[in-house]
């Protein structure tokens, strides 16, 4: 059995590392196409993209459906600040909260990838004082930092980010010494 059970841990983690915000979930379809192909169960995949895959059973004359998930949550890029940052839209809905002071990943048409973390419009308490507390976590006030030497518009073009990129969550996946899975995204791609 505990083969078995290591086995749905180390895919479980390996497909919530794999980024698949809405709409970009390809990469994580492919990866469960390639366990299906290596386990020799049947499989197709609609226009649409959806991958439908049939297990037989003892008994085919009785059908079950089970349904999952594997795009996440996310972002995408909706605009170069003057500054270098990047004001971003959800991909999913989530509160803002949820993500203030998460590392994240922006992937540009190229395939480039640049980390960064996404942040208040004020986030230091020292440099804005009360006003860092109060202000609303709200999409209008979010931003993402790079983690690149950018200070303008242009030089954050220059990297080949643009308007519609893609913005990976990371999902700080890990496995506990107890044994618990902790991730983002584990709904759904745990079903998965």
């Amino acid at each position: 059995m505990d083969k078995y059970l290591d086995y749905m841990v180390d895919e479980i983690v390996s497909l919530a590392k794999i980024p698949s915000p809405t709409g970009y979930a390809d990469k994580a379809i492919n990866y469960i196409e390639s366990i299906l192909k290596d386990l020799n169960v049947s499989y197709t995949i609609t226009k649409k993209g959806a991958l439908i895959a049939t297990i037989n059973g003892e008994n085919n004359e009785m059908e079950r459906t089970i349904s999952a998930h594997v795009d996440t949550l996310g972002a995408m890029v909706k605009r170069i600040k003057g500054n270098g940052r990047l004001v971003f839209d959800t991909l999913g809905g989530y509160m803002m909260s949820a993500v203030e002071d998460e590392t994240c990943v922006v992937e540009t048409i190229e395939g480039k990838t640049y980390t960064g973390t996404i942040f208040t419009t004020m986030p230091s308490l020292h440099i804005h004082g009360g006003e860092s507390k109060q202000i609303e976590r709200k999409l209008e006030n979010m931003e993402i930092v790079l983690d690149e030497k950018v200070d303008s518009k242009e030089d954050v073009e220059k990297l080949g980010i643009e308007i519609g990129d893609f913005v990976f969550l990371d999902p700080r996946t890990q496995v506990t010494n107890s044994g618990f899975i902790k991730s983002r995204h584990l709904d759904d791609k745990a079903s998965a």
